[in-house]
């Protein structure tokens, strides 16, 4: 768990100096771990804590980072609603009924 912790510190501090945008995919490919690999990591009780913070510190780029937003806008909100970077989900909208009365022109009411 520590060498995953330094090299999360690592990550972090490198894309910092290149004032990157970060990424988990970037991330694991830093540590040398797939995708899947750093999903499975985030996932461990104890373990997973330095990777669910990186996750975070990453969604709090994604929601404030002016770069994220124009063009990749969008995708930072697909990112966002990602489990792995929060999980958001848009407000669930009422069902709600509407009744439409429709009258023609020309018909009497009961043709």
């Amino acid at each position: 768990m520590r060498s995953v912790e330094a090299g999360i510190r690592r990550y972090f501090k490198a894309r910092e100096e290149q004032k990157a945008l970060f990424s988990a995919a970037d991330l694991a490919a830093f540590l040398g771990l797939s995708i899947e690999e750093l999903r499975a990591l985030a996932d461990e009780p104890e373990a997973g804590l330095p990777v669910r913070r990186a996750m975070t510190r990453i969604a709090a780029q994604l929601e404030s980072d002016p770069r994220w937003m124009g063009s990749n806008s969008s995708k930072s909100v697909f990112l966002l609603r990602q489990k792995l970077y929060g999980g958001y989900s848009d407000k669930p909208e009422k069902p709600s009924r509407v009744t439409v009365e429709l009258r023609l022109a020309g018909l009497e009411d009961g043709e």
